[in-house]
């Protein structure tokens, strides 16, 4: 057990000096928000209305212009 700790320490450390570090994105990671209504996941009725309640408050919340 002792020697999984410290080749998970080593990697820790390894990953925390890596000068690229903060240039690494996983796809997991990054935001689908234009393509999120197109996954099978949102496919069914009840996502879709989901969907459709989550835009239009979205909507709702963005500051009105004014037109002078």
């Amino acid at each position: 057990m002792d020697n999984v700790a410290i080749r998970l320490e080593r990697l820790a450390r390894k990953v925390k000096n890596d000068p690229q570090r903060l240039e690494y994105t996983d796809q997991a990671l990054t935001l689908l928000v234009d393509d999120i209504g197109n996954l099978e996941l949102y496919k069914t009725r009840s996502s879709q209305a989901f969907l459709d309640q989550r835009r239009h408050i979205e909507e709702a919340q963005k500051p009105k212009v004014v037109a002078q």
